[in-house]
């Protein structure tokens, strides 16, 4: 009996363990979400057939990990070839996370041969899927001239901005071949390879008319292109690195100043400068265009220009999210400033929209930093949920061991213990015992004498 059991234990691991590498099978694109492990991880994202991930990193109990499970599902077969779809469950594989910075559920990263990146895209089915043709199109595109640069601009560009590259002297026809030809624009190409899914790389042909961009000559160039505002260019380019590169790019990959709502929020306050907020009321529409016209004006002056990214809010349709930043809808237009990592915000309803003074007091000191949050129990409240969030999995760990030790404490004061009783003293208890017997006797001789007297 025990060795048939044994037969059919070991039938049963060996078709589970068949399972589990099938379903990793590597030279073909993946039409399901796929699970990985610590054990089939590497493999998986290193696979030539399937070089693009989006990878959910997710706790079982999670709800926001359950309401995306079924969009993933949805999203993987209609994906395959482009994009493949794995997720980590980090109750198991806590190792694997770890390694990853996972620190909240869920977590979406992408992988793109090889190397993990943060998901910087929506969770809804068409964003995933534009997120899967986004990084599936030519990492650099060729442009004929300035007026095709623009046109990119404004139907491509979620970011609102496009990083241009011209050298008079390439040769090819194709921009495999002409970005072969110089040290610059292999520089340009390995940038625009590393940041494909964020950000848009353009290469003029030689003889593209440069002039709006205000080139002298025939020098070869890097810049930063949005609409209205002025170019920024990379110095001394002919002698850049992909990695100073890259550091110029992601920078500056933002617009100048950017309408903020729930993609982008965290995302640009999360790049490592204070973010200069304008509030308005979205049904003016002159509220809105004075608020881009006032921040567009002070983040472009150059001793600004690097220290702070520059945005706007509609008041009215996220009024709940601002009151912990004390802006009020009865206060709009006005401006703050926050630093969004530290939650400490800077704030006076009396400067409007007047940047510029609103700036100057923040430096002077006249409006001191406060710390964003609920005031009062709810704020505590809040403030716990987000530290326990923040710095798990040993938050809960700690959570659950005050919770055990307050409900021993409480069973304790329930139940009393043997401190709570009366102290025995034998003397005491000896001469209470006496006394009982004594009232017995009296009672019994009493009883008897009532009995004589009837008789």
């Amino acid at each position: 009996m025990w060795r048939r059991f044994l037969s059919l234990f070991l039938t049963f691991l060996t078709v589970g363990v068949a399972a589990e590498e099938s379903s990793i099978v590597t030279g073909k694109p993946h039409e399901a979400v796929l699970t990985l492990t610590n054990a089939n991880f590497a493999k998986a994202i290193d696979d030539p057939a399937n070089p693009k991930w989006l990878l959910k990193f997710y706790a079982p109990w999670c709800g926001h990990c359950k309401r995306l499970a079924p969009i993933l599902d949805q999203v993987a077969p209609e994906i395959a070839g482009k994009m493949a779809i794995g997720k980590v469950d980090c109750t198991q594989e806590k190792k694997l996370c770890n390694q990853h910075n996972v620190k909240s559920y869920p977590t979406l990263k992408f992988s793109l041969d090889g190397h993990l990146f943060d998901y910087p895209g929506g969770r809804k089915e068409g964003d995933i899927i534009a997120f899967a043709n986004k990084i599936n199109r030519p990492h650099v595109q060729m442009m004929d001239s300035m007026d095709s640069v623009m046109e990119y601009l404004y139907k491509e560009s979620d970011e609102g901005v496009v990083f241009v590259a011209h050298h008079p002297a390439l040769q090819g026809d194709t921009i495999d071949e002409q970005t072969q030809s110089t040290l610059m624009t292999q520089v340009f190409s390995q940038a625009a390879r590393k940041m494909q899914a964020e950000g848009h790389f353009l290469l003029l042909q030689p003889h593209a008319d440069v002039s709006s961009l205000e080139q002298k000559g025939e020098a070869p160039f890097i810049c930063r292109v949005e609409a209205h505002v002025a170019p920024r260019c990379v110095e001394n380019v002919q002698d850049i690195q992909t990695s100073a590169l890259l550091d110029f790019a992601k920078a500056a990959n933002v617009a100048t100043v950017t309408a903020l709502g729930p993609q982008n929020f965290h995302k640009i306050g999360r790049k490592g400068r204070p973010l200069v907020i304008g509030v308005v009321d979205s049904s003016k529409p002159e509220q809105i265009e004075d608020a881009k016209q006032r921040l567009t004006a002070f983040a472009t002056t150059s001793d600004v220009r690097d220290k702070y990214y520059f945005g706007y809010f509609d008041g009215k349709q996220w009024q709940r999210f601002l009151t912990q930043f004390e802006v009020l809808p009865e206060d709009l237009p006005q401006v703050f400033l926050l630093n969004v990592p530290k939650k400490v915000f800077w704030q006076n309803a009396t400067y409007g929209m007047d940047v510029e003074n609103f700036m100057a007091a923040v430096k002077s000191g006249s409006i001191s930093s406060r710390l964003a949050g609920k005031s009062g129990i709810e704020g505590a409240l809040q403030r716990l949920y987000y530290a326990i969030a923040e710095n798990r999995p040993w938050s809960v760990i700690l959570l659950v061991l005050v919770v055990l030790a307050l409900g021993v404490g409480l069973a304790s004061c329930i139940v009393p213990g043997d401190d709570l009783r009366p102290p025995y003293n034998r003397e005491v208890a000896n001469a209470a015992v006496a006394e009982a017997k004594a009232d017995d006797q009296a009672k019994e001789n009493a009883n008897e004498n009532e009995s004589k007297k009837d008789k």
